[in-house]
């Protein structure tokens, strides 16, 4: 299955905005599973900024109060970054 699972390193996902990794993350995508109910807030959090921050990557840190606005604003099943549902 080659492309299916991309390198994170230097990845536009993994460096840009935030709210999209974390509604990844949260809701999974194309075999990828959800995570949205066994991480945390915290753990999340934790997750996605060691992702941004690792091999190479150079990306702000992502907060516990940030997760929880996203988490909220997904809460629907819509993805925070298209507004469409997943």
């Amino acid at each position: 299955m080659k492309g299916a699972f991309p390198a994170l390193a230097g990845d536009k996902l993994v460096r840009g905005d935030p709210a999209a990794l974390v509604t990844l993350i949260l809701g999974g995508r194309n075999g990828m599973p959800s995570f949205r109910n066994d991480l945390s807030d915290a753990e999340l959090a934790a997750a996605a900024s060691y992702i941004r921050s690792s091999w190479g990557n150079v990306a702000a840190p992502v907060t516990v109060d940030f997760v929880s606005k996203v988490r909220k604003r997904t809460d629907d099943g819509t993805s925070a970054r298209t507004g469409q549902n997943n």
